[in-house]
């Protein structure tokens, strides 16, 4: 295999050591702002609120919706359960983290997850946490990969430990506020990432990926800005991109040989596909153009 078709994760280069790390320098910069602006509650609502709002937005108007973040549908609920999905988030995922830079901005979905349970053992006690690992087996089961299923059961469960741990470590309160700057933190973190990508389907009226310098996103700029953040924030969900991270890291840093889906040869051949021809491109995500 050739080392374009390696490009969503390419090897290591002095160039992509330098990459990775304006990356965490740009982390390291959110936080700073985060903390300086020292209004982390009233942000962490207003950007879940609009996330509730962007979800609704994307299973009722998934047409609109497709000029503003390029694959709506792929946010329900079902587009993140069974055998396609897997196939369909892993291709997605590498057509849309393509350099160092972006990858290592998306490197931080665990933190989401600790988060996110950190805000569940405070809001619904074990009750709740219990529910939520529940939804995480069923989804993981749904995968049909009996080594990933394994995997993701376990990296869940330690999630739910730690969060657990942090709690009675830190106190309620401090745990909350972690949570909150962590969720916003890793959510502008990803978004900050995509700076550096090209323009996905659609968005500026493309068909394929296209570089920015190519593409007029003046009539929608502050709209598509601020979309950008509100799906990366969603991203960090404990129903959406972990699962399909930790997939991704496992065929291509691990070389996890799939049993029912499709190995790292096929993710990569689909997302050349993909940027030259949109998502109809790829057998994975053909279905996407059909339902805008």
């Amino acid at each position: 295999m050739s080392e374009s078709s390696h490009s969503y994760l390419p090897g290591m280069s002095p160039r992509n050591v330098l990459q990775s790390t304006a990356a965490l320098a740009t982390l390291a910069a959110i936080v700073w702002v985060l903390g300086a602006v020292d209004q982390i509650e009233p942000i962490f609502w207003t950007t879940s609120i609009l996330t509730v709002l962007f979800f609704v937005a994307c299973y009722l108007f998934p047409g609109p919706m497709t000029s503003l973040v390029s694959m709506p549908t792929a946010f329900r609920v079902d587009r993140n359960l069974g055998v396609e999905a897997l196939e369909m988030q892993s291709v997605t995922y590498a057509s849309y983290h393509t350099n160092w830079f972006s990858n290592t901005t998306h490197a931080g979905f665990m933190v989401d997850g600790v988060a996110w349970y950190l805000l569940a053992w405070h809001f619904t006690g074990p009750v709740g946490v219990g529910l939520l690992l529940a939804w995480q087996v069923y989804q993981a089961r749904s995968y049909r990969e009996k080594a990933f299923t394994w995997g993701l059961v376990v990296t869940w469960g330690a999630i739910a430990a730690l969060a657990y741990v942090l709690t009675s470590r830190l106190g309620s309160r401090e745990a909350v506020e972690l949570a909150m700057y962590s969720l916003v933190a890793m959510g502008l973190w990803r978004f900050a990432g995509h700076i550096a990508e090209p323009i996905p389907p659609d968005v500026a009226g493309n068909k394929n990926f296209a570089p920015m310098k190519d593409v007029d996103l003046r009539p929608k700029i502050i709209i598509t800005i601020f979309l950008g953040y509100v799906a990366e924030f969603a991203a960090g969900l404990p129903f959406r991109l972990l699962n399909f991270w930790v997939y991704s890291v496992l065929v291509k840093v691990f070389h996890f040989s799939p049993e029912m889906t499709i190995d790292l040869a096929d993710i990569e051949s689909q997302r050349e596909s993909i940027h030259r021809e949109g998502w109809a491109g790829g057998r994975s995500t053909a279905y996407l153009s059909d339902e805008k």
